[in-house]
């Protein structure tokens, strides 16, 4: 597991796209996605009540400056800038690669982790 750990901290914006698509196959990693901090995602997700917008940015932790936005476990908006997410997703490595090991062959992923993953399958046999 080392290997595929090393090679996702060596690779932010492959981890960043590992999280993804993790989430577009089974959305098991909803906590760790992000979405662009712009009037896109606000139009996009509340297009109806402008109440519950401004509900959830008062619940959350809301900063406009910040450059993505996500929904903690309430369902409330938090901010975070591009250092903050990759800490974030440094801190959750070991559950993002247990649900990339889990799910990989759903996915499409650089050959490289591929082969990593399966390496490290065939060490656990």
């Amino acid at each position: 597991m080392e290997k595929i750990k090393g090679f996702l901290l060596g690779d932010l914006s492959e981890l960043k796209y590992v999280v993804t698509e993790i989430n577009c196959w089974n959305g098991s990693l909803e906590l760790l996605e992000v979405y662009e901090n712009d009037e896109y995602f606000f139009s996009d997700i509340f297009y109806g009540s402008r109440y519950d917008l401004v509900e959830k940015i008062i619940n959350g932790d809301y900063r406009l400056e910040d450059d993505y936005v996500k929904f903690d476990c309430y369902g409330d908006i938090v901010s975070l800038n591009e250092w903050e997410w990759e800490e974030e997703l440094e801190e959750n490595i070991d559950e993002i690669i247990e649900k990339l090991i889990d799910c990989y062959d759903n996915l499409v992923i650089s050959d490289e982790l591929v082969a990593l993953i399966e390496e490290y399958l065939e060490e656990e046999e």
